[in-house]
């Protein structure tokens, strides 16, 4: 048999019980019902994007590989390969935004273009194929950077608003290797000289081991909007 306390603490608690309840349902009775309103369930969007690939002399780059990603330097979310003619063609799902560039490489060529939405959900990219020159410390060039050329994409960063060209050095004798690029007109902006980076000036220089059967990759940057600028390239080595 429970003792009068227990059974007083009992009856105490099922009057605060019952207090309650026809509080709430008092409370149900008086308050403004509120309809309920589910939140609306978003749906992807159908994305095409399409063109052709083609390798830096205007033929067809066949079978070139081709992907869709949110950064110059991202993985890409979507793949294709082109085929024979360089045509290719990328569907998906996904909702918005999409993906701001479309990569395109083979064989050591490459290009990265950013894609134009604006309000369509398909658009028209085709993408020339640059491979990097390879020249020998101590030797010139001249190398064009157009509207096409590739955006930039360095080891530690990249950039939707900047263009690159790419071209390797190998050095035969160790000594302080010297890039100077300078544009063919003199109206021309300065480019930035990087060594796997963005760079800082025209001019970079730092001191190289030798290696006759590697390269060292150095590139030039504009802005997008200064395109298209050609600059001779100079180089030189000193023990």
């Amino acid at each position: 048999m429970a003792s009068p306390r227990r059974i007083r603490r009992i009856d105490r608690a099922s009057l605060i019980i019952s207090v309650l309840v026809s509080v709430g349902a008092c409370d149900r009775s008086s308050a403004p019902q509120i309809p309920f309103s589910p939140t609306p369930t978003l749906e992807a969007t159908e994305y095409r994007v399409s063109g052709v690939v083609t390798n830096e002399d205007g033929t067809p780059a066949a079978n070139a590989s081709l992907g869709v990603a949110f950064d110059p330097g991202a993985n890409p979310l979507h793949t294709t390969t082109a085929d024979g003619a360089g045509n290719y063609e990328i569907r998906f799902s996904r909702l918005p935004p999409p993906p701001s560039v479309i990569q395109a490489y083979r064989d050591g060529a490459y290009n990265t273009q950013a894609l134009k939405w604006a309000a369509r959900d398909s658009t028209v990219k085709n993408l020339r194929l640059r491979r990097p020159r390879l020249i020998t410390a101590g030797e010139s060039f001249v190398i064009p950077l157009e509207p096409d050329s590739s955006l930039c994409n360095w080891e530690f960063g990249s950039s939707m608003t900047t263009l690159c060209e790419w071209f390797g050095v190998t050095a035969r004798t160790a000594g302080l290797l010297t890039i100077e690029a300078r544009p063919t007109d003199p109206a021309g902006i300065l480019p930035l000289v990087g060594w796997e980076n963005r760079g800082q000036a025209a001019t970079l220089s730092f001191q190289m081991s030798a290696n006759p059967t590697a390269h060292y990759v150095i590139n030039l940057a504009i802005p997008v909007a200064a395109a298209p600028q050609r600059y001779e390239v100079r180089t030189s080595v000193q023990p």
